[in-house]
């Protein structure tokens, strides 16, 4: 388990989620820039949407967080501009992030999937090396693997999460290659992501409706239906 503060520097501290989140970025668009050539798209185009992307995602991410924990935020609203204390909905980063690619390809008279394509691997590879500096603890398990945390034994999700990520990044990265269709390979990501995402709710714990689905679950359903019955429907008129 890495501190939470990676360097204390007097005037200024430097925050391990922080710097992996800074890390993952830049590898991130480092691959990404990689395969503009093969999608005839300009680099300064995935350099912008990039940067703006990673701004509306952090308002969303911390958007759709305080949304779904709105009590607590009521009771002390001072706490929704403590984002180094933790709380980041990947899904409203992802939401954020899909808006400013929307605008980019309407902006620049360019295909939103294959701007999508582009970045998917690389905001894959992005997300994994974040994770190494999140504070995400499971449920308790008696798993040889759990780890400690505040003197209990649980499921360590950021290690989850880096160990798939890092896996999905390079699956993308070899379908990147290939031509099936517009939006392929960005759509597999949402789907693969979405059915991991899915299962590991179950050994994150939190508040479940119904004692069945929480709102990630819910959320990663309909993802999952929605990016299959594209997927399925591009690739049925490839085939025509």
């Amino acid at each position: 388990m890495l501190p939470r503060i990676l360097f204390d520097l007097g005037f200024i501290k430097i925050y391990t989620f922080g710097f992996t989140v800074a890390m993952g970025i830049v590898l991130g668009t480092y691959f990404s820039l990689r395969l503009v050539k093969q999608k005839g798209l300009s680099k300064e185009l995935i350099i912008d949407t990039l940067l703006y992307g990673f701004i509306a995602g952090i308002i969303g991410a911390r958007l759709i967080y305080v949304l779904l924990n709105l009590s607590e935020y009521l009771a002390e609203p001072t706490k929704i501009i403590h984002i180094e204390a933790g709380g980041m909905s990947l899904h409203g980063g992802l939401l954020g992030g899909l808006l400013v690619v929307i605008y980019q390809g309407i902006k620049n008279k360019v295909s939103i999937w294959d701007i999508l394509d582009v970045l998917s691997p690389g905001i894959a590879l992005a997300i994994a090396i974040g994770r190494i500096g999140c504070d995400l603890y499971g449920i308790p398990t008696e798993l040889p693997w759990g780890i400690y945390y505040q003197g209990v034994k649980v499921h360590p999700i950021q290690a989850y999460s880096f160990i798939f990520n890092l896996g999905l990044f390079y699956y993308l990265w070899r379908k990147s290659k290939e031509n099936i269709f517009k939006g392929a390979v960005f759509l597999r990501f949402i789907i693969v992501y979405s059915v991991f995402r899915f299962f590991l709710e179950y050994v994150r714990g939190g508040d479940f409706i119904w004692e069945l689905f929480n709102a990630g679950q819910i959320t990663s359903m309909a993802l999952i239906l929605l990016a299959g019955l594209i997927y399925w429907n591009s690739l049925r008129k490839t085939i025509k």
